[in-house]
């Protein structure tokens, strides 16, 4: 939640206990010069108080996070209905301020810098100060489903959580304003370069935010990280410094070649974080929990700034060359008992139907001696000769090989009875599918085949979208 006031208030900064002499009853701040100001356009100088309503979930976390447990709003304040018109309000009263969403702010009002304590240092509202928890009035929002959630539940919920139709709406501004670059040729390549300055204008200001971040949470460390993880941090840093600098000087010089180099050190940077998460949350020492969670947003940080070196990179490409960024190729296994049946067919459906869309490959816990005769006589039905797969069990792959899979998808039980660890970065799903079909004339390999089709189709569209 941020504090509104208007434009013309010359407060930049508050703490909770001058807000709480502001909203409270008893508070002793019923005038802005009680204040030590002296507000222009609020001639009566009273303070006006804009609240919402008390069945209202931001009325009840203001008062609990500011006013306390026991404190209650002062009599007399404007309780609006919605957060959108408490903004209206104070935007055009000089002498009123209120609190609301941050997402309600607009260029025509101004949002208090605030701090928990008088003296301490006041963070201003933001979605990285509200995120890395530095904004004091910020909470989590969470979201409930009655039980498992399921069918369109989840698939909501897993749209909640993600990304991808929001970067998938970007490629299709990209591809629509790129196509209309192609008209101009030949200034086409001036127009590209334009809207490369734009991208990475956005991404060095992000990277910057970033910055900010780290060295919020390098403050609260009591000393600086030593040993293995102390090492590590250090590796990764001078990594992510490395790829920051070669970025900026392929961008600057529009060399595609440098650019297209520094891309190929994002994968293998992404691996080695993957292992050094799986080792900050096995570490047992519950005395330095806090440092540990600190260091473990640094690492995040660090992270998104050799992803946002990427992306320069990409702007370099695209400048340059006209190239534009590929869609995301996801990594998916398929996991059942022995890889005889159903992760085979489940690996033999994603190919057909969504090559462009993932890296696939199937395991077992076993490895039975071979692919079931039945699925083998199903696809040759088909057209697809599939009697010389190979069969895998997960012991066989490596630990890296099991950590670059974006999606692990177990056809029978539960994903955790094959990994007990599951990679810090990869989704774990479950399709409980039963047992081998044993009927012979292919009723129930068609069944089957039909249900993981659409299944199959479902997840490609969630991760790419309807052209999956």
């Amino acid at each position: 939640l941020a504090v509104f006031l208007h434009n013309d208030n010359p407060i930049n900064e508050l703490n909770y206990s001058q807000l709480q002499d502001i909203f409270a009853r008893g508070g002793k701040a019923t005038k802005w010069s009680d204040l030590g100001i002296s507000l222009p356009g609020c001639k009566s100088d009273e303070i006006v108080v804009v609240s919402r309503q008390n069945n209202s979930g931001t009325y009840a976390y203001f008062k609990k996070a500011v006013l306390g447990k026991k404190g209650k709003f002062r009599q007399g304040t404007l309780d609006m209905h919605g957060s959108k018109d408490v903004v209206d309000l104070v935007e055009k009263t000089p002498c009123a301020i209120g609190y609301s969403g941050l997402a309600y702010a607009t260029d025509h009002i101004k949002m208090a810098c605030v701090s928990s304590k008088a003296g301490e240092t006041c963070i201003s509202p933001s979605v990285a100060t509200a995120s890395d928890r530095s904004y004091p009035i910020a909470r989590p929002l969470f979201m409930y489903s009655n039980g498992e959630p399921k069918g369109e539940i989840k698939t909501y919920l897993d749209w909640v959580k993600s990304d991808n139709p929001i970067n998938r709406c970007m490629r299709e501004i990209d591809r629509i304003c790129h196509r209309f670059f192609a008209v101009h040729i030949p200034s086409g390549g001036h127009l590209r370069l334009l809207s490369s300055v734009i991208r990475a204008n956005i991404e060095l200001e992000r990277i910057g935010d970033y910055a900010v971040t780290i060295a919020r949470e390098a403050a609260q460390l009591s000393e600086s990280p030593s040993g293995n993880l102390g090492r590590e941090l250090e590796r990764v840093a001078n990594e992510t410094m490395l790829m920051l600098q070669q970025s900026i000087k392929a961008f600057t010089e529009l060399n595609a070649e440098l650019a297209k180099s520094t891309m190929v050190m994002a994968s293998e940077f992404e691996h080695n974080l993957d292992v050094i998460y799986t080792e900050m949350m096995a570490n047992d020492d519950r005395q330095r929990v806090a440092e540990v969670l600190a260091i473990f947003v640094v690492f995040n940080q660090l992270k998104r700034i050799a992803d946002q070196s990427k992306n320069l990179c990409e702007d370099t490409v695209f400048a340059v060359t006209g190239e534009q960024k590929a869609p995301k190729v996801f990594n998916i296994m398929f996991v059942d008992e022995d890889n005889s049946c159903h992760s085979q067919l489940a690996e033999v459906i994603a190919r057909q139907n969504h090559p462009n869309v993932g890296n696939y490959r199937s395991a077992g816990r076993v490895a039975a001696e071979s692919i079931n005769s039945n699925l083998i006589e199903f696809l040759e039905k088909r057209g697809i000769n599939y009697s010389n797969a190979d069969l895998t069990t997960l012991e066989k792959l490596t630990g890296k090989e099991i950590s670059d899979q974006h999606v692990i998808i177990s056809l029978q039980g539960e994903v955790s009875s094959y990994l007990p660890k599951l990679p810090f970065r990869t989704s774990a799903i479950e399709w409980g599918l039963g047992d081998i079909p044993e009927d012979e004339d292919s009723h129930e390999f068609d069944h089957l085949y039909r249900e993981l089709a659409v299944l199959i189709k479902d997840l490609m569209e969630l991760l790419r979208g309807e052209d999956a």
